[in-house]
């Protein structure tokens, strides 16, 4: 019996045609036929077993020459001690970079100018420390040990060193503001 006419049988069947007696016994000789000439095999766990591991071959192929790492503990921390050193210098770098505090300068005699939008923290010859505001300016003598007067415009806090033998005078434009000889 072809496939066309089994196929046309079936197709008859599903359709409920009543078909002629020998056409369905033909039918039914094709179907037992079937059943015969498919006997299932004794060793089917084997088969499926075989079948399997093909699969797994041609989507995970394994490269049985590779060396297994003998050491992957150690791998891994040097991974984790790595990642650990960046984070820390990325740290420090970022906290010394945005860091708000300026180590302060210690001045030679002259004149020391302040950027505008900058406060500034400095430190005297004689110690006393000076917060400047922005733009501002302060003069001092070479012999500032000795001669402790500054000339100041702008703005400034003053944390003077106390010295009673040579006073600490500032003098900004046309005034004087006499001896310091405390904290203000």
């Amino acid at each position: 019996m072809n496939s066309q006419k089994i196929i046309e049988q079936i197709r008859k069947l599903f359709n409920r045609e009543a078909g002629s007696k020998p056409e369905v016994d033909e039918l039914n000789l094709w179907y037992q036929s079937l059943n015969e000439q498919t006997a299932i095999p004794e060793n089917l766990s084997e088969i499926k077993s075989d079948s399997w591991n093909i699969i797994l071959e041609k989507t995970h192929p394994i490269d049985r020459h590779l060396k297994k790492n003998k050491h992957p503990f150690l791998k891994d921390w040097l991974w984790k001690a790595a990642i650990f050193l960046g984070i820390c210098f990325t740290s420090y770098g970022l906290l010394s970079t945005f860091s708000e505090e300026e180590t302060p300068v210690k001045l030679a005699a002259g004149v020391y100018t302040n950027d505008i939008g900058k406060v500034s923290t400095f430190f005297l010859p004689d110690g006393s420390e000076i917060w400047m505001s922005t733009g501002s300016e302060l003069e001092y003598a070479e012999d500032f040990s000795r001669n402790r007067k500054v000339k100041l415009t702008g703005e400034a806090f003053f944390k003077v060193k106390r010295n009673p033998d040579f006073p600490f005078q500032i003098t900004t434009g046309a005034f004087f503001h006499g001896s310091f000889r405390h904290f203000f």
